[in-house]
């Protein structure tokens, strides 16, 4: 079975380049790319020649999901993954998920459970996560699906390392990741999924995500270029809503509220009111008839108004926000707050006369049933009249 290993990658740790170089020495014929992504120091430096390793690098940065998709052309092998560089892969499991894979031939890709990695502290992948999964697999350690019918995995949070691919999907479908700072993976995780004829879901833990508190990553960062991560949700809208399934559309504004809800939780001071114009701007989006996304989702879509307040770390700066952004936040908070309010209210409304249309129409049908079997009665008081009429006359 071959193998090619994608990283995108950026001033590396010195554990990543331990990790590669133990996945190389470990006699595995596997293809690894390293598209370096503008480090300040070129990363070709830190390894040696190996026959197995090829690394491209880009003068200025241009972002994971760029990067990933310059390893995407040049992949010959049968299966593809892609790796972040501040994360560990457990090959074992890999191994083990790709001889899955080639005893299911009709699946596309394989998705499975992932470990999180708190300031050396293992603490677990995402409880929504644990719970998707579970409830896809019920009880067994892995099944073969579609999408349709298990929309709930397109919830699934974002990663583009705890899936391995079949590389003629990769080509076949054309998979990209957008090309932002930040939540450059949405639409290849969302693509890659809605596209696929089956998917192999697994509890296997593949990966584990390595997070710092104070770390220097972009996926810590709850700053402006979190803005960005609305253009990646943007173009996966637009995938979307070319999808016939109004259960897919109402999968992707829950997703959108996961999403979203998390970005501004995060969010610094001085990106809090920018982050929550662009959110009133995109849930601008939602069409008269997504109130009655719960039903497929569990989602109120009054919620997707609803906004969580800044963090306390960013909340307690007095420097990060001027006297006219804080207006500016204040006022939005408030709107949305009672935009909130008001969508609740219409549901609520909207429910409430739906009731009452329903005990109208019951009241008709009663009001119906008792003429007819009035008008039975009289039919058969009418025809014993006559009978008896008749048979006085005669």
């Amino acid at each position: 079975m071959s193998l090619t290993i994608i990283v995108p990658s950026r001033n590396p740790e010195t554990y990543f380049v331990g990790q590669i170089n133990r996945l190389l020495d470990s006699g595995r014929d596997w293809k690894v790319i390293i598209i370096d992504d503008g480090s300040e120091i070129p990363i070709q430096d830190f390894f040696a020649e190996h026959g197995n390793l090829k690394i491209l690098r880009n003068p200025l940065p241009n972002g994971a999901g760029a990067s990933r998709n310059i390893g995407s052309k040049l992949l010959e092998t049968e299966y593809a993954l892609y790796l972040d560089d501040d994360d560990f892969m457990d090959w074992a499991v890999v191994d083990q998920l790709m001889e899955l894979l080639d005893a299911t031939p009709s699946a596309d890709l394989a998705v499975s459970l992932y470990d999180v990695q708190q300031d050396g502290v293992k603490i677990g992948a995402n409880p929504d996560d644990i719970d998707i999964i579970s409830r896809i697999l019920s009880g067994k350690t892995h099944s073969l699906i579609a999408i349709d019918g298990n929309e709930a995995l397109l919830r699934f949070t974002n990663y583009p390392w705890n899936k391995i691919y079949r590389t003629d999907y990769i080509k076949r479908l054309g998979l990209r990741f957008s090309h932002t700072a930040t939540q450059n993976d949405i639409y290849g995780h969302w693509q890659s999924l809605l596209g696929a004829n089956r998917i192999l879901v697994s509890k296997f833990v593949q990966c584990t995500k390595v997070q710092h508190s104070k770390g220097r990553r972009i996926s810590n960062t709850g700053d402006k270029r979190r803005l960005e991560a609305f253009t990646a949700l943007r173009e996966t809208f637009e995938l979307v809503e070319q999808h016939p399934s109004k259960c897919v559309k109402d999968t992707f504004w829950a997703f959108y509220y996961d999403v979203s809800h998390w970005m501004l939780s995060i969010a610094s001071s001085n990106a809090y009111s920018s982050l929550l114009r662009e959110h009133v701007k995109f849930i601008g989006m939602i069409k008269p008839g997504a109130a009655s996304i719960e039903p497929n989702t569990g989602v109120q879509t009054w919620k997707l108004w609803d906004t969580p307040t800044m963090s306390e770390e960013s909340n307690s700066n007095p420097n990060s926000l001027d006297n006219n952004n804080q207006d500016i936040e204040t006022d939005l908070g408030y709107c949305l707050t009672e935009i909130s309010r008001l969508k609740r209210l219409s549901i609520e409304l909207k429910c409430d006369n739906e009731n009452l249309r329903s005990e109208r129409d019951h009241l008709l049908w009663l009001q119906d049933e008792y003429l007819r079997q009035l008008n039975s009665k009289a039919a058969r008081w009418a025809f014993g009249i006559r009978a008896k009429f008749r048979k006085f006359f005669n």
